[in-house]
């Protein structure tokens, strides 16, 4: 029979329990929310990217269409198919505009000290479960005293989240080794570098160049939106987003922000 100590010790880890699950789900409810509201923010660069080429084919064929009207003879075939070509280009920029579904949030919240040691911490909190279905390996190397960095914590949490749940997905086809994911730290003056790294099958080094881009995707249902928007607030925060090949297979995503005291001298 348990004594009276080993009823509230129960009952204080239940609740201790219950409170990290709270906070796991203020968490999750935070990075939603400035994951639409900061794609608002970079979808205009993205949009206009996009639509680009559609909107001067748009203007070259309804050119030709009036063309071929004022013509001595009109020609209608060629009318009909410059306006068919229109209506084809009309429907990839609602197609492009569909695709990108963002909804309005409140403003980014101020810089703040945050602490990146503890910031990893609750990223790899949010993502476990993702760790734990794929079978990952984790591998957390964040040194203990790392200076701080101002910045959006909910905004680096978001970039982090990115990062990892693209690493795991880039492991989730490998069969034949173990599948490892990596978060290891270094300093280089005032510059604080978190690195994620997988042992995945890599990025074609043709490829590598276009990750960052709008729309850029090696996924079938993948939007090309994650890392594009990770770099706008990574930028925002002024830092840096790099890539390059891991050793012997695999990938590692640079994440490089200045120091809170390097920030304020800034």
């Amino acid at each position: 029979m348990l004594d009276r100590s080993s009823v509230y010790a129960i009952a204080r880890d239940i609740t201790r329990l219950k409170q990290a699950e709270e906070q796991l789900d203020t968490l999750r409810s935070e990075l939603a929310h400035v994951s639409r509201q900061t794609t608002i923010g970079a979808m205009t660069a993205s949009i206009a990217h996009e639509i680009r080429q559609p909107l001067t084919s748009i203007a070259a064929n309804a050119n030709a269409g009036l063309r071929w009207l004022n013509a001595a003879e009109p020609k209608l075939a060629e009318v009909q198919t410059a306006l068919s070509r229109v209506v084809r280009d009309t429907r990839r920029i609602d197609e492009v505009i569909t695709s990108i579904r963002t909804t309005f949030g409140k403003k980014t919240g101020e810089k703040r000290l945050v602490n990146v040691r503890l910031l990893v911490g609750e990223v790899l909190a949010l993502t476990q479960h993702e760790l734990n279905s794929k079978q990952i390996l984790l591998s957390n190397r964040i040194s203990a005293d790392l200076p701080g960095v101002a910045g959006d914590r909910v905004q680096l949490q978001q970039v982090l989240v990115n990062l990892i749940v693209n690493a795991v997905e880039a492991m989730s086809a490998v069969t034949e080794r173990e599948r490892w994911l990596t978060i290891d730290s270094s300093i280089n003056g005032s510059e604080i570098t978190v690195s994620v790294a997988d042992t995945g099958s890599g990025i074609e080094a043709t490829k590598i160049g276009q990750v960052f881009e709008p729309f850029f995707t090696t996924k079938s249902e993948g939007m090309g939106l994650g890392l594009f928007i990770c770099r706008s607030i990574v930028e925002a925060h002024g830092g840096k987003l790099s890539i390059s090949p891991n050793t012997p297979l695999g990938t590692v995503v640079h994440l490089a922000l200045p120091s809170a005291e390097a920030d304020r001298n800034g």
